[in-house]
């Protein structure tokens, strides 16, 4: 490599030197000059024929070394040389070194320090030289102070240290000349002061660094006291290039953009996350029922253990009207029959037997108050309109859907386990997270459909599967009425008026199809109750096994309500039709005590009694009466 053209100025360089002086030893007396110093711009040029020529082109002489030649130098750790440095001999505050290429260049400039014997009138005379010369324990040392730069990477205001190389240094006797290349490594700065990276604001700087190891030396003896030192400048192929970038507007705003772009990844995962586990909650709500423990008095309570509770006595209750209403019925039907005989005896013997007198006491006398059994029947046809909906109502009002609240979110990012609801949440979320990745399985689905196209080729024959199979595409326009025209006047336009009268029915709606809806369910009633009637039948014997247990139960017991309604109606009046309206008989009747209100014994007609007149009883509050489920 050919270094290019490099110039070494007081703002990136000062060299210095200090020579021993062995005449002021022997002559102390004199005080006259030693030695002839100065540093000459070489040039060394080769010709269009190889021949190389040197050249002197001008020559620089020291003097004596100021604070002023090292200004910009940092002291710190050099005192010692700072309160020396007058001792010392530097460059003038105007030099400029040149320095280019190496010696084999075809242009070669270089420095070069040429320290001898002085011998001018001025100067120590031959005699003394010579006798000086002489003895060759005699020592001449050349020490110099060489300013060196380092570059500080990650200074902010003073990114360029110099300090003071001191540690080359020659010796020599008056009969040696000691010859020495010393390469100074060029370096370069390059600092951009702009905050904006559209506007290019730099500042380049020079510096000079020197290692000990980049130097080299040579011994020349000589017949007399002459040149005792000769150094060279030479320029190192070694340099190197820093950039010093200031923090621009646009490289903040792309660290904060990257910040940004971690936070929201970070944030996209835990939406991820949340999103995915809310899908599975929400998937959850729908599909399952949830049967939450909840502390209460030191005893956990489960939910749904505790809504089974309520459907559980609501059924007792119908249990125990049912016995009721179906003894009372007995006993109408014995006592029935046995009015028909006693009635049919009297007329035709007049004389009446003891035995006969006390079943006709028996008979006369009611084994269930009328008004109580009244109170029944209300009851009855009470739970014939309300009981299902009633109900379901309680069951949709249990419903504990599973939730992400806030505290759970908190207590979960802070890993506290304090909070014994949110223990009881993690744990609901884990089973419900398993039974949906179970029920959602990819595998599992597969072979449900697999297992419908079995069903399919089994039920359908190979042209109805064809059919069946193909389902048009929707066609989606701009504006749902939007009717369609034919391009051309068609004397028949058939198609076009098949497609929109058909096209209403293909109008998006949408549906909430929840189970667990007071019309849905009764709607499903009747298809439970159409198909109870075919109760022979084994395929709806299976359907019905379907609903679940808590279902197919309130189901059965409403089904035995409507029938145990209608039999009623229907025995009653034909009671009262088979009753001889000329019988005008009246008893002595004790009535318990009524919720409502206290009564005393009345005389009622026992015809009045049996003819009751049914309506039909309006709806009451969804709300039952008796004890329902208390949340806190």
């Amino acid at each position: 490599m050919n270094p290019d053209y490099q110039e070494m100025n007081i703002t990136n360089f000062m060299f210095a030197i200090k020579l021993d002086n062995p005449f002021q030893i022997y002559y102390p007396n004199d005080n006259k000059k030693a030695y002839d110093i100065v540093i000459n711009q070489m040039e060394i040029s080769t010709l269009a024929n190889g021949t190389r020529i040197k050249t002197v082109l001008n020559q620089i002489f020291f003097e004596q070394c100021r604070d002023e030649h090292f200004k910009n130098l940092n002291y710190e750790g050099f005192q010692e040389i700072q309160a020396d440095l007058s001792s010392y001999l530097c460059l003038p505050l105007n030099f400029s070194l040149k320095l280019q290429g190496t010696f084999n260049s075809e242009f070669f400039l270089y420095p070069a320090l040429k320290i001898s014997i002085c011998y001018t009138n001025d100067c120590y005379t031959k005699d003394q030289i010579d006798y000086i010369a002489k003895n060759k324990s005699i020592l001449v040392s050349l020490s110099t102070l060489i300013q060196s730069s380092i570059y500080m990477r990650n200074s902010k205001d003073n990114y360029l240290f110099r300090y003071l190389n001191s540690d080359f240094y020659l010796q020599t006797t008056f009969m040696e000349e000691s010859k020495a290349d010393i390469f100074f490594k060029n370096n370069k700065i390059i600092a951009e002061n702009s905050i904006l990276s559209l506007y290019k604001e730099e500042e380049r700087k020079d510096f000079w660094s020197f290692q000990i190891y980049n130097q080299r030396e040579f011994r020349e003896y000589h017949d007399y006291p002459s040149v005792l030192f000769s150094l060279n400048f030479r320029i190192s192929q070694d340099y190197e290039q820093n950039k010093k970038t200031a923090e621009t507007i646009d490289s903040f705003l792309s660290y904060f953009g990257g910040i940004l772009k971690i936070i929201s990844t970070i944030f996209g995962l835990i939406a991820l996350s949340y999103n995915e586990m809310g899908l599975k909650i929400s998937l959850a709500n729908h599909l399952y029922q949830f049967n939450i423990p909840k502390k209460k008095n030191g005893k956990f309570e489960f939910s749904y253990d505790k809504l089974l509770n309520v459907i559980q006595a609501s059924l007792n209750r119908v249990s125990d009207l049912q016995q009721k209403l179906k003894q009372h019925t007995k006993t109408l039907v014995k006592t029935s029959m046995v009015m028909r005989v006693w009635n049919s005896q009297k007329f035709q013997n007049p004389n009446i037997s003891h035995q006969q007198s006390q079943q006709r006491d028996y008979v006369e006398t009611p084994q269930i108050d009328q008004l109580q059994f009244q109170k029944y029947v209300e009851q009855l046809q009470d739970y014939k309109g309300n009981f299902l909906q009633r109900l379901v109502t309680t069951f949709n009002s249990t419903r504990h859907d599973l939730r992400l609240g806030v505290n759970f979110i908190l207590f979960e990012f802070l890993w506290c386990t304090c909070c014994e609801q949110v223990e009881i949440t993690k744990k609901m979320l884990g089973q419900c997270k398993m039974v949906i990745d179970r029920d959602l399985d990819i595998v599992h689905l597969l072979q449900k459909i697999q297992e419908i196209d079995k069903l399919k080729s089994i039920i359908l024959e190979k042209d109805q599967i064809k059919v069946f199979s193909y389902t048009p595409k929707p066609i989606i326009n701009i504006n749902p009425t939007y009717q369609h025209q034919p391009i051309e006047d068609a004397k028949r336009i058939d198609l076009f008026q098949q497609l929109n009268l058909q096209k209403p029915k293909h109008k998006i709606r949408r549906q909430n199809y929840s189970l667990n809806k007071p019309k849905r369910l009764m709607k499903i009633y009747d298809s439970y109750s159409r198909l109870k009637q075919q109760h022979n039948n084994k395929k709806n014997q299976r359907i019905i096994q379907l609903l679940g247990p808590t279902i197919e139960m309130i189901f059965q017991k409403y089904y035995e309500i409507q029938n145990m309604a209608k039999g009623i109606n229907y025995e009653t009046n034909e009671n009262i039709d088979n009753v001889n309206p000329q019988v005008d008989l009246q008893v002595d009747v004790a009535l318990p005590e009524n919720s409502y209100n206290n009564t005393q014994r009345v005389n009622a007609p026992k015809l009045d009694q049996k003819i009751i007149k049914f309506q039909q009883i309006t709806p009451k509050d969804l709300m039952d009466k008796d004890e329902l489920l208390n949340y806190d």
